[in-house]
This record gives structure tokens, C-alpha cells and sequence, in this order.
């Protein structure tokens, strides 16, 4: 097999894509064309298209990767050789540099074409293996968020020109995970009502006890209403039975009066000073008989209340009659120490 297809002054350029340098002193002239390396490539990329490969095997696969890496070594070792002579020669870096540049960007657009078909079924192989991924994204979502994915995982576009040797299997994983989101959906779903339900009964039991609650408060007001109220009325009865002893004893010192005393000028009573102790005894038993006429009066007029309220009652009234003795208030009746 004839070794060397492409020869310059400075590199050659074997069938296996290998490199040799012919003339390392003639680097820099190799390098300082563009031209020179424009030839290289094209012996590279005639060779690489030159390639027979059938995509649909392994071997075909196999071959076409190869054929990249050999490219790839290739563009490395002239790189690597550029490099060398920039090092070397200081004073043109940067026509090198760019001749270097282009040419390494020539060489991966190369290799990438070359490898393109390979890339093309990876990336295809890659996108299949994330849509059977798509419903293990989702666990704990709520039910939008899994109908929205539900139509994004069917508005894949399956076609032979997209899909092209793994139409089948795409089909199949998008089929899968639809019907896995739709599992999820369900489970959402469900999960979802009952704690809408949960969330309806909490609102109702709160309702209850609200109600039980304000039903308490107007309990506890309407008692204490009704207490104040009883209340009310016990101070009414007092203050009416008050005035009715008042009012007996009134008309029973004047009838006294108009029986054993003819109607005439007051009679005039001592105001001393200060009481006696035996003065103040004779009118502790003056109020205490009068209180003991009037409570049977009471009791017959006013009913409702306890012994002591009459008692007590009637004792007021009592008080009230002797001052109004003492003091001289009532006619024609005064008393005797």
C-alpha cells in the first residue's frame, strides 16, 4: 500500500491519517501559508468522505467513529506542531496563530460532520431516555402541573424524518409516559378531593363551634339580664313596700291624733342638745312598738319578701314616725319622758 498520499516541504500526511514531519527546519514556512495547510485539509477531508460506512451497523458505526478520532489526532498533531513553531519563532505568532485557528476550526467542523450521523442517533438515544424520565419529576405534584406536562409529553412530534432509526422506540416511550402521568393524575386527583373534603368538614366543625360559642354568650347574657333584672324588681318591691309601711304608719298617727286629740296648735316638743341614755331608750322602744304595729300591716299588704325585709322595713318606717314626732311634725302628739 503506497504510504505517502499528500508530501509538502515540511509535513506529510499518511493513508491512517498519521502526521511526519519531512523537514523540521521548514516548519516555519509551513505554518507562514495558509496554503500549506489548506492542502493538508483537503487531503484529510477528501480521504474522510471517501469513507464507505453503512450507518445501520455496528461495524458502519464503528468506522465512522474511528475515522473521527483519526481526525482528531490528526488536527492535534499540526496544532501541536504550530505550537512548536511559535515557540520557536517568536516573530510570528500571530500569523500562525491564525493559520493554526482556522485550520482547527476547519478540522472540528470536519469532525463534527463526520461524526454527525453518530451525534444525530446519541442525541435521539438521549431525548428518549428524558421523555421516560418526565413522570419522575413530577412525584408530589399537584394535578396542573402534571395535565400540563401530560400535553407537552403529546405534542412530541413522532416521525420517521425526526425520529428516523428510533421512531419505534420513541413511540413506545412517549406511550409509556403518558400513561404513567395519567397514573399520577388520577392519584393527584383523588388526593386533591379528600383534602378538599378534609378542608369543607374543618370549615364546618369551626362553623359549630362558632355558633355554639356566640349560642353560650347569649346565654350567659340573657342570665345575667335576667338576674339584673330580678334584681331590679326585688329594689322596686322594697322601695314599694317602703313607701306603703310609710304610708301606714302615717295614717295611723293622724287617726291616733283626731281620736285623742281635738285639732288645735302643735304641741311643742323638747329639742335638747343631746339625747339621755333614758331618753334614747324611750325611743328605742317607741320605734320598736310602732315597727311591731306596722310588719303585720306590711306582711297582709305586700307578699314576696323574707321576715327580716319587713322587719327591717317596718323598723325604717318606725324611725321615720318618732323624728317626726320629736321634731314636732305631726299635730297635737308628742312624748312623755
Amino acid at each position: 500500500m503506497e504510504q505517502a498520499k499528500e508530501t509538502t516541504t515540511a509535513v506529510s500526511v499518511l493513508d491512517d491519517y498519521s502526521v511526519i514531519v519531512v523537514d523540521q527546519e521548514r516548519l516555519q514556512t509551513f505554518f507562514s501559508d495558509g496554503k500549506n495547510l489548506d492542502e493538508v485539509y483537503g487531503h484529510i477531508e477528501k480521504m474522510a468522505k471517501g469513507l464507505v460506512a453503512d450507518i445501520s451497523t455496528k461495524e458502519g458505526v464503528s468506522q465512522i467513529k474511528s475515522c473521527a478520532r483519526q481526525i482528531a489526532s490528526a488536527k492535534t498533531k499540526i496544532d501541536n506542531l504550530g505550537k512548536q513553531v511559535v515557540a520557536e519563532l517568536k516573530e510570528l505568532p500571530k500569523i500562525i496563530d491564525a493559520n493554526r485557528r482556522n485550520f482547527r476550526e476547519r478540522m472540528e467542523a470536519l469532525q463534527d460532520e463526520i461524526r454527525r450521523p453518530v451525534t444525530e442517533i446519541e442525541e435521539r438515544e438521549a431525548e428518549i431516555d428524558r421523555i421516560k424520565t418526565v413522570h419522575q419529576q413530577l412525584i408530589g405534584a399537584d394535578s396542573a402541573t402534571i395535565k400540563q406536562n401530560i400535553e407537552s409529553v403529546k405534542a412530541i412530534e413522532l416521525t420517521a424524518e425526526k425520529w428516523k432509526e428510533s421512531l419505534e422506540k420513541a413511540t413506545k416511550a412517549v406511550t409509556e409516559e403518558i400513561n404513567a402521568l395519567e397514573t399520577m393524575l388520577k392519584a393527584a386527583e383523588k388526593r386533591e378531593a379528600e383534602e378538599r373534603e378534609l378542608e369543607e368538614l374543618r370549615k364546618k366543625q369551626e362553623e359549630a363551634e362558632r355558633i355554639i360559642r356566640e349560642q353560650k354568650i347569649r346565654e350567659e347574657a340573657e342570665r345575667k339580664a335576667a338576674e339584673a333584672e330580678r334584681a331590679a324588681q326585688e329594689a322596686r318591691e322594697r322601695e314599694e313596700a317602703a313607701r306603703n309601711s310609710k304610708e301606714a304608719i302615717e295614717r295611723a298617727a293622724i287617726g291616733a291624733q283626731q281620736a285623742t286629740v281635738p285639732m288645735s296648735k302643735p304641741l311643742p316638743q323638747p329639742k335638747p342638745s343631746k339625747w339621755t341614755d333614758a331618753q334614747k331608750a324611750v325611743n328605742k322602744r317607741i320605734v320598736a312598738d310602732i315597727a311591731a304595729i306596722i310588719e303585720p300591716e306590711l306582711k297582709t299588704r305586700i307578699a314576696g319578701h323574707s321576715d327580716p325585709g319587713y322587719r327591717l322595713a317596718a323598723e325604717e318606717s318606725a324611725k321615720a314616725v318618732v323624728k317626726a314626732v320629736l321634731t314636732g311634725k305631726i299635730n297635737n302628739l308628742k312624748v312623755e319622758y
